[in-house]
């Protein structure tokens, strides 16, 4: 990789291939293994590309297309064009590269998200029903009161839960890697939550970090055999079109259509931002119609909207 492009357009970098490997080595701090392999092969794949066709703006704004034609998915072509122009910066940045390379990197669509959907309180019930181990029944109660994803569940701490304060704040993994944003997400007293942990509290064994430590060593184990056996209960439940992961739209959703600041709400569930959010969220059709004929009340009766 070394010696593919010559670098009459980078002053300081040998090749183009070099500075890749040195922008893998120091940008890529902090991050997942998986996602250091992810950068470090969509980079090689770029510079394969510009060794065979040259370092031109015609190249770098043809690599999407290049990427269309072996049938790669728009979201995935678009995370591949972010690494790139990222990489194409840093070269500026650091007078590895005399031009502006980056400002070619085009910009495409991804997909639409898909349509989110909830898990209604009857079926959250009805899961419960079907669960095989009271680990199971945790994770159920875990996810569809906090949102959390099923890693956050299994990974729970008990000095992550403010007992008398009646607070969760785990350590979030997909969010906080990616956006540093932690949730810190309070539960009822009385509540299905309260219920659980105070069960689970009182049955612990002497020093045990985890709350539930059988369901955080599967996980550890096999990840996949633990979202197979969520999977079949939900099969059980006659829940095939949902997953684990609407406990989080859903419950984002009864945030967000209870009056919520949707500000506070993104804050307390670790999104990075409000418009992360808005995108799981389903709007409650009741809530919008009341809050419509108080809209339309207030504009017969206020005679300033006349």
């Amino acid at each position: 990789m070394n010696d593919l492009v010559p670098a009459h357009k980078f002053q300081r970098a040998v090749t183009l291939g070099n500075a890749s490997l040195e922008f893998v080595q120091t940008q890529t701090i902090g991050i997942t293994v998986d996602s250091v392999h992810r950068y470090r092969r969509n980079l090689e794949e770029f510079v394969l590309y510009t060794s065979r066709k040259g370092l031109s703006p015609k190249s770098v704004m043809g690599y999407a297309l290049h990427l269309q034609g072996k049938g790669m998915s728009p979201n995935r072509i678009q995370e591949t064009l972010r690494t790139i122009k990222r990489f194409l910066t840093w070269c500026f940045q650091m007078g590895y590269s005399t031009e502006r390379w980056h400002e070619y990197v085009p910009r495409i669509r991804g997909t639409p998200p898909k349509e989110p959907k909830i898990i209604g309180h009857e079926e959250y019930l009805k899961m419960r029903s079907m669960c095989e181990t009271p680990e199971q029944d945790w994770l159920i109660v875990c996810g569809f009161s906090t949102g959390f994803r099923m890693g956050d569940c299994c990974n729970l701490k008990w000095d992550r839960v403010d007992q008398e304060q009646m607070v969760v704040a785990p350590l979030l993994g997909k969010t906080r890697q990616s956006t540093g944003a932690s949730a810190k997400i309070p539960y009822n007293p009385g509540g299905d939550m309260h219920l659980k942990l105070t069960e689970l509290w009182a049955d612990r064994p002497q020093d045990e970090e985890y709350v539930c430590p059988l369901m955080a060593e599967s996980y550890y184990c096999n990840r996949k055999a633990v979202a197979q056996s969520m999977r079949r209960v939900f099969d059980w439940a006659g829940i095939r079109d949902r997953s684990f992961k609407h406990f989080r739209c859903t419950f984002e959703s009864r945030l967000a259509n209870s009056g919520m600041n949707i500000g506070l709400a993104a804050k307390i569930t670790g999104r990075s931002d409000t418009r992360s959010l808005l995108r799981y969220i389903v709007p409650d059709m009741d809530a919008a119609r009341e809050g419509v004929t108080k809209a339309l009340e207030l504009h017969h009766t206020n005679k300033m909207f006349a």
